[in-house]
């Protein structure tokens, strides 16, 4: 024999107090405080619930203006500072007030209540959020008031801009004699720069005494079908007064049904057939109160879960494999039969009518890549589906671990892909992904270099280039060219790096060695400045590039006289240099003695003497 005993406390609110119910509601009886819902970003028929306040049509409202919405971020002209927000439901479709206040405080939102109970505890509330972002700064909050009549029964005080919505309310008795009253939202705060807000879910309800259940916090209660002694659940009023009424669910709370008979503390669950029963009850002070949804509460709710005394499988596995039942394993296809202990503590007989299935055949569908470059790991497995039995199919590879349609990250190889069925049934195919050809490249031997000399260098490769990178950029005709031209400056060391049409690297690598001994140069010992077009200048001569510019060429005659200053000349040039005159007359032939500046390619400056002959 089990006994269940269900506690419900009732705890009476008492006075008017500026705060939410502390104990149970009843149904809302205000159901216009969601403002309705629909497709329409905003509905076309002003609802005139704002005295003093105009109705728009489009977003955003201005300031003494306000709309109904459904999503504010669906308007193209919203405020840089208001937030993109819809409703505070789970309604995509659901409507909010939106409120951009007047210049001057005062009412945005009146609506009546009527046909209420008198001296009956209600409580008022509403979701109110700030739609001024928490970026923007030096913006005016806003300021509710709830009010009954001309009466301030609760503030808000400053609605801060935490971009949430909250929820704001306040309980009150109503007079005897009172069925009817005004309820009124004002704004205190001025409007201009700031102090915009949206409303939704204006609710209206019962408050009554709290309901506490001293059993399992889940307040499920569970039966076995063989029990026959009826289960007891008592309601505890205390001294409250309260009269109350028992309703029952048996579709899982979706719709509740009176049991007008039973109005006592407590009532009897006497119905074992395997099922779930949900019992909750309505109270309020008096027997009338109690039949206007008005003016009632409502408790939490009880389940009883009455569990079978007899459960049938009928299941089906691969043939030859074992199939867990009661704590064992069953071999054999058939039915099998087994007395169980639940873990609620009821008796259970189970009948499990176990079928073979032979090997169905299976095949996979699936597509492999190869990896795309040597010995990387960017090969692909793509898994569609299965076939030859019945879903849902597993995939499995060498760890058993269940697979995604899709593998990646893996390397050259052979793998097996296991498939396994609804049944348990398995089969497997090998799949081997190849690795491509190599992908290198060369740049040739190193090379010694003297001074300014040149070389050109040209990669070669076993597959298309993409793209080239030399690293360090210095003493290169470009950094990403295959035909690369080097000049032996200093002593350097090249990492080349080269990607081809599918993303795979090659690298090399290429030393220059430089020897910086005797600068390469060359100073003709005579000219013959005639005219003709051949030798008539004298000049410094530097193969390769070692010679940046000849920054001053100095000539001497025999007596240490300066005859001839030439600057910033280009050297190797058969025009530039000294033309074998002097003040713009012909030098006479003989001996004369020159001194050279030369700036190097690596910035360097060397001197150079030496003597040339004018012959005529």
């Amino acid at each position: 024999m089990k006994y269940c005993l269900l506690i419900f406390t009732l705890l009476l609110a008492q006075g008017i107090a500026a705060q939410q119910c502390e104990g149970n509601l009843g149904e809302n009886i205000f159901t216009r405080g969601d403002f309705g819902s629909g497709s329409e970003n905003i509905p076309n028929q002003d609802p005139q619930i704002a005295p003093g306040y105009s109705y728009v049509r489009t977003g955003p409202p201005q300031d003494g203006s306000y709309v109904i919405t459904n999503n504010t971020g669906a308007w193209s002209g919203l405020f840089p500072s208001w937030l993109e927000i819809t409703d505070n439901s789970s309604d995509p479709n659901g409507y909010m007030m939106v409120v951009n206040a007047s210049l001057d405080p005062g009412i945005f939102y009146a609506e009546t209540v009527d046909n209420l109970c008198e001296n009956t505890l209600y409580e008022f509330s509403a979701d109110v959020i700030n739609l001024v972002s928490r970026a923007t700064t030096n913006h005016t909050l806003p300021q509710v008031d709830f009010l009954l009549g001309d009466q301030v029964l609760f503030s808000t005080g400053p609605i801060a801009q935490t971009e949430q919505w909250n929820t704001y309310g306040f309980t009150f008795r109503t007079d005897p004699g009172a069925t009817e009253i005004n309820l009124s939202l004002r704004n205190n705060a001025p409007g201009g720069f700031g102090n915009d807000l949206a409303l939704d879910n204006i609710s209206f309800r019962a408050c009554g005494p709290s309901a506490f259940i001293g059993i399992d916090t889940d307040q499920t209660i569970f039966l076995c079908e063989d029990e026959n002694d009826p289960v007891t659940i008592t309601a505890d009023l205390g001294n409250s007064g309260f009269n109350i009424m028992w309703q029952t669910s048996n579709d899982l709370g979706t719709t509740w049904n009176d049991l007008p008979q039973e109005t006592d503390e407590q009532i009897s669950h006497s119905n074992f057939q395997p099922g779930e029963y949900r019992y909750r009850y309505l109270a309020a002070p008096t027997t009338a109160n109690l039949q206007n949804f008005k003016c009632r509460t409502i408790s939490d709710e009880i389940t009883l879960r009455v569990l079978p005394l007899r459960y049938m499988i009928t299941d089906s596995i691969c043939a030859g494999l074992p199939y867990p039942f009661a704590g064992d394993f069953v071999m054999e296809a058939g039915v099998h039969e087994a007395t169980l202990r639940s873990s609620r503590n009821c008796d259970s007989i189970v009948t499990l009518d176990l079928h073979h299935i032979s090997d169905p055949d299976l095949t996979i569908n699936f597509d492999a890549t190869d990896p795309l470059c040597t010995g990387d790991s960017s090969g692909t497995l793509l898994i569609a589906d299965g076939a030859g039995s019945q879903g849902p199919y597993s995939f499995f590879m060498e760890t058993n671990s269940v697979l995604k349609d899709r593998v990646n990250q893996l390397p050259a190889g052979e793998y097996q892909l296991l498939i396994q069925d609804r049944y348990q049934c398995r089969d497997s195919v090998e799949i081997n992904l190849v690795d491509p050809d190599p992908f290198e490249i060369d740049v040739g031997p190193d090379s010694n270099l003297v001074f300014g000399e040149s070389i050109s260098v040209e990669i070669s490769t076993t597959q298309d280039l993409s793209n080239i990178n030399w690293s360090p950029p210095d003493f290169l005709n470009c950094s990403d060219c295959e035909l690369n031209t080097v000049t032996g400056i200093q002593t350097i060391e090249y990492l080349i790096t080269s990607e081809n049409n599918v993303g795979c690297e090659a690298t090399d690598t290429l030393r220059i060695f430089v020897e910086r001994g005797s600068l390469p140069l060359y100073s003709p010992n005579a000219f013959t400045p005639d005219g003709n077009g051949i030798n008539d200048f004298f000049n410094l001569i530097s193969p390769g590039q070692a010679v940046q510019v000849i920054e001053r060429l100095l000539i001497f005659d025999r007596w240490g006289s300066q005859v001839f200053e030439g600057k910033d000349l280009s050297p190797n040039d058969p025009q530039s240099g000294w033309d074998g005159t002097i003040s713009g007359q012909e030098a006479s032939p003989g001996v004369y003695v020159f001194s050279a500046s030369l700036r190097l390619i690596d910035n360097s400056v060397e001197m150079r003497s030496g003597t040339v002959t004018v012959i005529r």
